[in-house]
């Protein structure tokens, strides 16, 4: 599976077996908010050794989070478009990566399993059905 930064700059390829489910899920805490731009990140979970990222990437460490831990921020160094987060103390080896990097997903995305931070979520934002609903982080 191959994506990209919305300016091409940055590439992602994944080694995911075919027919494998994707493992998604929304988090609407204020930091994703912010950092997408939008209610919330569509994100994967993903195997870090299973990705490949090429190309000019910024890294922020965000520490004034809800949870307390620190999000490695990694975003495309010329367009800005975030690309992936790594929580190294509470899933190490994890990749929580933008959903919207996959092209093969534009017609029919992951549908998330699980809402992180729904108590932030907007007012008229609606809860996914059959998604697992978190007030915070689990």
């Amino acid at each position: 599976m191959q994506g990209h930064c919305n300016c091409g700059s940055v590439t992602v390829e994944v080694n995911v077996p075919p027919n494998n489910e994707h493992k998604g899920f929304v988090c609407h805490c204020r930091n994703c908010q912010k950092s997408s731009g939008a209610g919330g990140a569509y994100l994967l979970m993903l195997p870090l050794s299973d990705i490949t990222f090429n190309g000019p990437i910024k890294h922020y460490l965000d520490t004034n989070t809800n949870s307390g831990r620190a999000v490695h921020r990694h975003f495309c160094e010329t367009c800005g478009s975030p690309l992936y987060g790594l929580l190294k103390e509470m899933m190490p080896g994890t990749a929580l990566v933008r959903t919207t990097l996959f092209d093969e997903f534009k017609e029919s995305p992951p549908i998330p399993n699980m809402e992180l931070y729904v108590k932030d979520r907007w007012s008229w934002d609606q809860t996914l059905p059959g998604a697992q609903q978190c007030s915070a982080n689990p």
